[in-house]
């Protein structure tokens, strides 16, 4: 896997493979272009170079407020702020913490999202942290994400976790990793993507 250092750049790089080497297939009637088993990290996460990359600075928005949301934010029917804050009674965030202080390299500094037998998935489905060499990285899975439209937003509210983790345990920040299940890019974003892609290869960048 490779580790860049920039996660607009790991983004750009995620969007571009996906495009090129994924499979049409649909999914309750809906077209997607999708990609299994995609993995991709960066040392730094910054909003502003998402932005300058392509990003809707919109959509982050919404990602924001759907991961910090104690309800559901509209057009979604699950609030990932729950998920973290109020799973099952349990403040996750509250608890990584707790299990980090106890004991600093703990291997099992991780929290999940699906209660079982629901048919109610969230896309992300895991999340972990570890401290090693002062610093604390943070790796998540996502069973399925929209990687045009959503992760740029999803990358920024998991580093808002990572550093206030980090914070609350006297950690640096390290690295921020995603294994994503299923990679995809809508048909709706078909034409937004070749666009996206084509102006970076325009200006004489790899996005590959």
């Amino acid at each position: 896997m490779r580790v860049f250092e920039k996660f607009a750049d790991a983004w750009l790089s995620c969007l571009g493979d996906v495009w090129t080497h994924g499979s049409d297939v649909t999914d309750d009637g809906v077209f997607l272009r999708e990609r299994l088993n995609v993995s991709l990290s960066a040392r730094t996460c910054d909003r502003r170079d998402f932005v300058a990359a392509g990003a809707d600075e919109r959509r982050i928005d919404l990602m924001l407020r759907k991961y910090t949301s104690l309800e559901p934010v509209e057009p979604y029917e699950t609030s990932y702020g729950r998920l973290f804050r109020r799973h099952m009674d349990v403040n996750q965030i509250d608890w990584l913490i707790g299990r980090l202080r106890a004991k600093t390299h703990t291997k099992s500094a991780t929290i999940g999202f699906h209660a079982p037998g629901s048919d109610a998935l969230s896309c992300i489905s895991l999340m972990d942290c570890k401290i090693r060499d002062g610093a604390l990285s943070l790796t998540a899975v996502y069973r399925s994400q929209n990687i045009l439209a959503s992760q740029p937003g999803n990358v920024c509210a998991l580093r808002d976790f990572q550093q206030e983790i980090a914070h609350a345990v006297a950690a640096g920040v390290g690295a921020l990793t995603l294994h994503i299940l299923s990679a995809h890019i809508y048909q709706h974003d078909w034409d937004a993507t070749q666009e996206l892609i084509g102006a970076r290869q325009r200006s004489g960048m790899n996005v590959l």
